[in-house]
């Protein structure tokens, strides 16, 4: 029987940009990008799981939004369900840096898909570019904007 395996992934955006991690040199699938996070503990929610697993990954403290994806993905020794938490970095946190001898970088979420992601997190990063992408080609997309998204109103 295949092994389930609850994991929280972090969804962290700031002026445009969605924070990857690189997979630790020494683990499975090393050479991927993720959304930062790791595998729940025995009777720890996806939220808690997420707080922890930024502060031992990143060093920095975030508040769990909610979830805006739940994805099941099969890998040859394990199933795994992610659940994709929409989180923001805390103001009086310092800012993300990699503890776990991993890189970290913030792409153009209209780009993410285009990274090296893992397969689990991969449906996720091209819903986000195609949401982003198709806000930019919308015709009151303010491109002068600095943070984000931001639809204007239009006078009638």
């Amino acid at each position: 029987m295949t092994k389930r395996i609850d994991v929280a992934a972090a969804v962290i955006r700031q002026n445009g940009k969605t924070l990857l991690c690189s997979r630790p040199k020494n683990s499975d699938l090393a050479d991927f990008m993720e959304f930062p996070g790791g595998k729940c503990e025995p009777g720890e929610t996806p939220q808690q799981c997420i707080i922890r697993e930024i502060r031992e990954e990143l060093g920095v403290k975030v508040i769990p939004y909610d979830c805006i994806h739940v994805l099941e993905h099969i890998y040859p020794e394990k199933f795994v369900r992610v659940f994709f938490i929409r989180c923001f970095i805390t103001a009086d946190s310092p800012p993300p840096a990699p503890l776990d001898n991993q890189e970290i970088k913030w792409v153009p979420t209209s780009d993410i898909h285009k990274e090296n992601l893992l397969p689990a997190d991969l449906p996720l990063a091209k819903l986000l570019a195609d949401a982003c992408n198709s806000i930019k080609n919308h015709s009151s997309y303010n491109k002068n904007a600095s943070h984000g998204v931001i639809l204007t109103t239009e006078a009638r």
